[in-house]
């Protein structure tokens, strides 16, 4: 309980600081530390599934029609970006592939072939 407690200070805080989504990376951060910490035994399931039914409504009703349409006009950059970077993971990967263990790379060459 007393970390519920502890998060929602810390949720003040956040939100007094003027930072963007202050309140919720204040509570994340506080939570998250004193949990990696050993200085709670963390929150009840039940609690849990509240609190993300809480932020998935929140930040689910804080959605407008016009963001929707700026998405869908990221839709190609963000293809584009995802794409290129398949293409540097899969190339990297076969040099160092070439480089570091060329025995692999001549069998899956034979296989493929």
């Amino acid at each position: 309980m007393w970390l519920a407690l502890t998060a929602l200070a810390a949720a003040v805080l956040g939100k007094w600081s003027g930072v963007p989504a202050g309140a919720l990376s204040a509570a994340l951060i506080v939570s998250a530390g004193l949990k990696l910490g050993g200085k709670c035994p963390g929150m009840p399931p039940w609690l849990r599934r509240a609190a993300q039914v809480a932020s998935g409504c929140c930040i689910g009703s804080a959605v407008t029609r016009g963001q929707l349409l700026q998405m869908g006009q990221l839709a190609l950059p963000a293809a584009a970006l995802c794409l290129g970077y398949m293409v540097c993971c899969v190339g990297m990967g076969l040099v160092g592939v070439t480089l570091v263990f060329p025995q692999i790379f001549n069998v899956v060459i034979t296989v493929l072939a």
